[in-house]
């Protein structure tokens, strides 16, 4: 089919650095890496920048969120807020309304449809599914060493 990409979509390599299949000698030398913390967004939602401010230091700590990811990352929080709004319609309203030629589901049903097809997409782009995150293992700290302590603290 025209337009349609086959075989899996090229990982960032952040996200293969943190899963162990990182190999220099495979990676295209003329990948632009991004730089920097993303930054808060201003044209997301208020409720949108909550979703934002929980996930995003989760993100940058794995070194998987950058400026660079900002609108797509927005966008996740984007969805997650118009998710909670039309479930609380569907709440209120029940999924099945009656219609002029009887019951018919609930067009908000759609929306939300809609808004957990987004949700996967980008959660499985920022490794943030099971599955996705069964592939990525990130090391443990180190326990601290008493010895070290003693020196450090005198």
């Amino acid at each position: 089919m025209p337009g349609k990409s086959t075989g899996r979509k090229p990982l960032p390599k952040s996200l293969k650095v943190l899963k162990g299949t990182f190999q220099k000698c495979r990676e295209p030398k003329d990948v632009i890496e991004p730089m920097g913390k993303a930054l808060d967004p201003e044209w997301i939602a208020k409720r949108s920048k909550y979703y934002w401010d929980y996930y995003e230091p989760m993100m940058v700590k794995l070194g998987i969120l950058t400026d660079a990811d900002q609108p797509a990352f927005g966008a996740f929080c984007d969805s997650i807020a118009r998710l909670e709004a039309v479930n609380k319609i569907l709440d209120k309203d029940g999924l099945i309304l009656q219609g002029d030629r009887g019951p018919v589901k609930h067009p908000a049903f759609s929306i939300a449809k809609d808004c957990w097809a987004n949700i996967k997409t980008f959660s499985t782009e920022f490794g943030m599914t099971p599955s996705s995150r069964s592939r990525i293992s990130v090391p443990k700290p180190e326990a601290p060493n008493e010895f070290q302590e003693f020196l450090k603290n005198g």
